[in-house]
């Protein structure tokens, strides 16, 4: 055997060890911080708001439901042209990558960078039935403080 192979060899079992060491570091992190149900679903209701993984999931963010503007059910073919076509401006979360099924669009109030989050939560339709819901339940809630 030549010692080019050897060495080739070396390097991709080496870096088959570091991908496996990575995996399993992540996923003990995200046991540890209480982030694999964030993971899991994409997006949780939770009874202020929603929360959802931060870039590279290095955490949670938290949304209350009085920063939400509005929320739609969109199948995802129509999210993708309407993206193409800067309907969403360019500042976007990336949307999840589900080509099939429907994605909810939350649309944040200003002053927030972005404007737009997109979800494909395992039952989309459940969950923006569920937040349409809350939110009602949040606004009526304000709108009675304020009196």
């Amino acid at each position: 055997m030549s010692p080019g192979l050897i060495i080739i060899g070396l390097f991709l079992l080496g870096a088959v060890v570091v991908g496996l060491i990575t995996l399993l570091t992540m996923r003990l992190v995200l046991r540890r911080t209480n982030m694999e149900r964030v993971v899991n679903e994409g997006v949780l209701l939770t009874e202020i708001g929603i929360e959802y993984p931060r870039f590279l999931y290095l955490g949670k963010r938290k949304t209350r439901f009085s920063e939400i503007r509005s929320v739609e059910l969109v199948p995802y073919g129509e999210v993708a042209k309407s993206i193409l076509m800067l309907r969403y401006g360019i500042s976007i979360r990336r949307p999840p990558l589900k080509p099939c099924g429907d994605l909810v669009v939350v649309r944040l109030k200003h002053p927030n960078p972005i404007e737009y989050l997109f979800f494909g939560p395992r039952d989309p339709l459940e969950f923006f039935e569920q937040l349409r819901r809350r939110m009602g339940r949040t606004s009526a809630a304000d709108a009675g403080n304020e009196k």
